[in-house]
């Protein structure tokens, strides 16, 4: 019974946590062009990974917790996407902000998910960019600058915006 109350309990914060309030629109109006902050997280197999290895390619950074119903939901539509790009022009980074590794490896195995997946379960890099509610989503340019910010759930496979991501691949680095 306990159980059943921690999973409606942790369901109701996600689904009322996933809603951007005007706060969150401000954030996301005023970090256009900024540096993506750096980071230096683990993947599932325990290999450091920065921000800055994948310089060149558009990154789509995704927090999400395998907790988070609507995180879950969209994770289909990121391996939708990663599928239409070589991971040069687009990279998914889904950065999970599970206290358990095992669970996240357990949950991307099960899903048959291929996209790179980090782990920050310390929130060393979610606070930095602005990650309050989940799914959290920013897109950084080739230069390494964040051009949007998405808070709650996306259809990254939608049309438009895969010609938006390959727009900014196609776009050189100067």
């Amino acid at each position: 019974m306990i159980r059943y109350g921690v999973w409606i309990a942790a369901c109701l914060f996600c689904v009322m946590g996933c809603e951007p309030t005007e706060e969150d629109k401000l954030v996301v109006a005023t970090t256009a062009g900024v540096p993506a902050p750096a980071f230096r997280l683990r993947d599932l197999a325990g290999n450091p990974v920065a921000l800055a290895d994948s310089h060149g390619a558009v990154r789509v950074i995704n927090f999400w917790a395998t907790w988070c119903a609507p995180c879950r939901v969209e994770m289909p539509t990121l391996e939708a996407l990663q599928e239409q790009f070589a991971p040069e022009q687009v990279l998914v980074l889904a950065v999970s902000v599970d206290e358990n590794p095992a669970e996240v490896a357990s949950y991307i195995a099960a899903e048959r998910y291929t996209f790179s997946v980090l782990l920050d379960n310390h929130r060393q890099a979610a606070p930095r960019y602005g990650a309050n509610m989940y799914p959290f989503s920013v897109i950084v340019d080739k230069r390494g600058r964040m051009i949007d910010k998405i808070a709650g759930i996306t259809d990254w496979s939608s049309a438009d915006k895969v010609a938006y991501l390959r727009q900014l691949a196609e776009q050189p680095v100067e």
